[in-house]
This record gives C-alpha cells, structure tokens and sequence, in this order.
C-alpha cells in the first residue's frame, strides 16, 4: 500500500509480499478495509509519529501558519476588491488550506488527479464571487 495506492493493491498481492496463505490473512481481518485502518495506524504510531520531534513539528506548524497567513491575505484582498463576500478570512483561509491538504492527501491515496481537478470547484465554493457581481 505504501509503494502503490490503497486502491491498486489486492489481497493476493499483500499475502505474497508477507509470505502468508491467503487463510491467514483472513483469519487475522475479516477484510482489506480492516486491514488497510490497522497498517495506517500501525505506520502513524511506529512511523511518522516519533518522527514528529518537538522542532520538527514546531517547524510544520510554523509552515502551516505561514500559509494560511498568505491565503488569508489574499482573500482580504479580494474582499476589499468586492471580488468575494467571506464572514472571516482567517476560519476562510484555516479551511481553504485543509480543503487543499486532504486533496492532495485523497489524490495520493487513491492514485488519482481527480481530487486535485476538483480543486477550484471546492475552493469556489468557500469563497462565493459577492451576489451582486457576474463571473464570466
């Protein structure tokens, strides 16, 4: 799952790489889905989570913030341009970017660009164009 997508992998393939009868695998989960919930959090907890050292997670968050920081500046931009009609450009901006990191993370899982093509569309959606004013 790690090499490919979640999507691509089957449970043939899975048994093979763990050198494991395909009873046995069964035995263990009643299916890939369960299987699949278990190995992420396997990974979460072995993986990436020691990897989190205190600098290093201060140094994403501080990433995260900056990014919000330069999407919040640009819809207080386009609001004062009466581009687009938002209650607050911070909650606007928080969303906007989680909305772009759970496409990207959905485009890798699934081994698609569809999630990342939907982008704009999504993103639109937050940040509605003022009633008064005609997109062409």
């Amino acid at each position: 799952m790690w090499r490919q997508s979640y999507g691509r992998v089957t449970i043939d393939a899975i048994c093979e790489r763990a050198g494991v009868k395909k009873s046995s695998f069964y035995h263990a989960y009643p299916d890939e889905v369960t299987f699949a919930i278990e190995a992420f959090e396997f990974a979460w907890k072995n993986k990436t989570k020691p990897w989190l050292e205190p600098a290093v997670a201060e140094k994403v968050v501080g990433n995260f913030r900056r990014s919000s920081r330069y999407i919040t500046t640009a819809l207080r931009d386009a609001q004062t341009e009466d581009l687009i009609e938002i209650d607050d450009a911070d909650e606007v901006a928080r969303d906007v970017l989680t909305l772009v990191e759970g496409d990207l993370t959905q485009a890798r899982i699934t081994n698609s660009a569809d999630p990342i093509c939907r982008l704009p569309l999504s993103v639109g959606r937050l940040i509605a164009p003022p009633s008064n004013l005609t997109v062409s």
